[in-house]
């Protein structure tokens, strides 16, 4: 503290000094100079504080946008993993009508079970989605439903069944006349 007025002390002397020497001489002698001191006093007040003031203000908003990018990046990263993982299951958008076909094909043979009725693959179009859906008749006893229910259902591909009705067969002890609609989906333009 006691610096700091030693140099205010000094820099009124020393203006004090300057003021009474242009009284003294006259301002026409100094005049030159006060001119060129006043304009290089107003560039350094511009380059130094203007200036500075400005890249000070852009790094602060640089410095708050990283900030936010920061905090949210992590959020985002979780979102997009989770995006492209279900992005992968769904089915191909160039073959989806036969490869839910042959999906539905390879789960009942999985299971040991024959198909009485097989409808076409039913497309309806739905906000840039294609809707697929294949109806199906056959029979089976409950834990032979139950797993391929299972199978279909945690396919890695995304399936999943729509309706189910199971009827008790009157003529074969322990089996079930099951008719089922499975369905799956995918984006109209292919995959993203």
């Amino acid at each position: 503290m006691a610096d700091l007025k030693a140099t205010f002390s000094k820099m009124k002397e020393e203006i004090g000094f300057l003021a009474r020497t242009v009284q003294a001489r006259g301002a026409k002698r100094y005049g030159r100079a006060l001119a060129i001191s006043g304009i290089v006093l107003v560039a350094s007040y511009k380059m130094i504080f203007v200036e500075g003031g400005v890249k000070l203000t852009q790094a602060e908003h640089d410095l708050a946008a990283a900030k936010a990018v920061a905090q949210y990046a992590s959020a985002f990263n979780d979102l997009d993993s989770a995006f492209r993982i279900f992005m992968l299951r769904l089915p191909p958008a160039d073959r989806a009508e036969g490869w839910l076909l042959d999906s539905v094909r390879e789960s009942m043979k999985a299971e040991g079970l024959v198909s009485q009725t097989l409808s076409p693959v039913a497309v309806t179009e739905a906000q840039g989605y294609k809707v697929l859906s294949i109806n199906l008749t056959f029979q089976a006893k409950f834990k032979e439903l139950a797993n391929w229910i299972a199978r279909i259902e945690g396919s890695r591909q995304l399936m999943h069944v729509s309706s189910l009705t199971l009827t008790k067969s009157p003529e074969a002890i322990g089996m079930n006349t099951v008719a089922v609609t499975i369905s799956s989906v995918v984006p109209s333009g292919g995959r993203p």
